[in-house]
């Protein structure tokens, strides 16, 4: 059996991951995936489109988590409004995390429609 290159990416993604932030950590990567966010940007993307209202060092702590991991990366400063904000990029790996998700999601759903 071959091993399907989008099934492994997703696969890594969920081992990798500690289990409780696993759904906080892949929404993360999905507001970043379209483009670069700020770190409130991010807080306030996640609570617009979900509606959970999640504490900023909970966020800080993830992104950081992310981060180490290789799936995001910090951009140098941008002051904004007096402030230094730090606008943070899906890495290669993030890019294709994502990815992978959205075409075995595709994959499932085709192939459930069809029996």
């Amino acid at each position: 059996m071959v091993v399907d290159v989008h099934y492994k990416a997703v696969a890594d993604f969920y081992k990798e991951m500690r289990r409780k932030d696993r759904f906080v950590l892949f929404m993360i990567l999905l507001v970043l995936y379209r483009k670069p966010r700020s770190f409130y940007q991010i807080i306030k993307r996640v609570k617009d489109r979900s509606g959970f209202s999640l504490p900023p060092s909970s966020v800080f702590s993830k992104v950081k988590y992310l981060e180490q991991k290789g799936y995001i990366k910090k951009g140098e400063a941008v002051v904004i409004e007096g402030r230094n904000q730090y606008p943070i990029f899906l890495t290669e790996k993030g890019k294709k995390t994502i990815e992978s998700f959205y075409k075995t999601f595709q994959r499932l759903t085709r192939s459930r429609h069809s029996t």
